[in-house]
């Protein structure tokens, strides 16, 4: 149940950074943005793979990383 908070939470906060991260830019540039949903997308979408991975690294139980041994692919005979 905390997971789902901590993401949630997590999500709220990357979309309104986001958002202020393309009004400072709009703002630089003195004028909005043609395509500013796409540089929104862009930037989301970064912000969320970083966050989300460690997120997802910080719930998860400490033994569980190394418990699965990767094993070299064998093809079929």
């Amino acid at each position: 149940m905390l997971e789902i908070i901590v993401y949630t939470l997590a999500g709220i906060i990357l979309y309104l950074a986001s958002d202020q991260i393309v009004l400072v830019i709009e703002k630089k540039l003195g004028k909005r943005l043609q395509y500013r949903s796409l540089l929104f997308f862009a930037i989301i979408s970064v912000l969320v793979l970083i966050t989300f991975n460690v997120i997802s690294q910080y719930f998860t139980p400490q033994g569980a990383q190394h418990s699965q041994a990767k094993q070299p692919y064998q093809a079929a005979e």
